[in-house]
């Protein structure tokens, strides 16, 4: 009866261990961070939107992306991660899209796949005022197979489709954040756990002897 408990309790606690052996947190891969000189943008002001390239050189999955964007007031904006921009860019070129509000904005994205490639995060605001911190310069730091690109103004919306309105250039450099999961080591106390398991189980069968 007592090895039948062993088993039982083994049974139990193998899920648990498990589970924490592949528990999770956010490793960055690669950040555009630095100095704030963010840009206002919406019907009231010059620009209606932005948007900032980022070129991955090999595949990722389980991407995170966040950026620090603050909507206020009634505002009303689309955030989207697209393969291409402009007015020929393919309506396929859409990889992700997100409506934000002054309640939701700074994490945009998870568990993202992205493919080797070159990418856009252009945010198009609807209604109200948004802003997006930037820096002065280009460039940013990472571990991951991410490399930041040029960024650009919205100087003619398209408002259907935002990735496919005019842009040009600009020196400031958007600010975001890719990240991905990264498994956390088993806790010790876990592993004194599992010690503890398979000693009891050892005493059992040799008490069956």
């Amino acid at each position: 009866m007592f090895n039948n408990f062993l088993r039982s309790l083994a049974i139990v606690a193998a899920p648990v261990l498990l589970s924490a052996s592949i528990a999770e947190a956010k490793t960055v891969i690669f950040d555009v961070g630095g100095g704030d000189n963010g840009t206002a943008f919406g019907p009231g002001v010059i620009q209606s939107g932005a948007a900032s390239q980022f070129n991955v050189s090999a595949d990722l999955t389980g991407v995170t992306y966040t950026a620090p964007i603050a909507c206020f007031g009634v505002c009303e904006a689309i955030f989207e991660i697209s393969s291409e921009i402009g007015p020929s860019s393919s309506a396929l070129s859409l990889v992700a899209r997100t409506d934000l509000t002054s309640s939701n904005s700074g994490l945009l994205f998870e568990n993202l796949s992205l493919g080797a490639g070159t990418y856009y995060g252009v945010l198009y605001v609807i209604q109200g005022f948004a802003t997006w911190a930037a820096n002065d310069t280009q460039g940013g730091v990472g571990t991951g197979p991410v490399a930041d690109g040029s960024d650009f103004l919205i100087t003619l919306a398209n408002v259907g489709t935002p990735f496919r309105s005019t842009f040009e250039q600009t020196d400031l450099s958007y600010q975001y954040t890719l990240s991905q999961p990264a498994p956390v080591p088993l806790p010790a106390s876990a592993w004194l756990l599992a010690a503890g398991l398979f000693a009891l189980l050892r005493i059992g069968r040799n008490s069956q002897k």
